[in-house]
């Protein structure tokens, strides 16, 4: 699925960015190496892997591990993230859903876990805005 091929892209491209982006909000640490490398772990597993179930969990907890120095970043600067990205994340997780043809685990999940994602994101983001004392 295209979708999700592109998120997995499009994480990278930011990793990328970030590594060589001097002026980023964020430097990255030995927290952040470790969750990178259990999400190439969990893709090397998922590769590896001939049972489809199974390869969907490794690339859901891939994802989850790629995404942790993200939601710590956004829970401390929440200023230094556009939700608008994310926003887009989102919909793109929701096409998804339009392609889908079988209605099961292997076919729903990941998309379910990238939606379920980018709503964390985004609510996190815009938590301030949302929760905004009235007077």
């Amino acid at each position: 699925m295209i979708p999700v091929f592109m998120s997995g892209i499009g994480s990278l491209l930011v990793f990328i960015i970030s590594l060589f982006k001097k002026e980023a909000y964020w430097k990255i640490n030995k927290f952040d190496w470790i969750c990178g490398v259990l999400s190439i772990l969990a893709l090397i597993l998922w590769y590896i892997t001939k049972n489809p179930a199974i390869a969907i969990i490794f690339s859901m907890f891939s994802g989850f591990f790629a995404t942790i120095p993200t939601l710590i970043k956004i829970w401390k600067y929440p200023e230094t993230e556009n939700s608008i990205a994310y926003a887009g994340g989102l919909l793109s997780a929701l096409t998804s859903f339009a392609a889908i043809t079988t209605w099961n685990f292997t076919s729903m999940a990941f998309p379910v876990f990238l939606t379920i994602s980018n709503i964390i994101l985004i609510s996190l983001i815009e938590r301030k805005r949302f929760f905004k004392k009235r007077s």
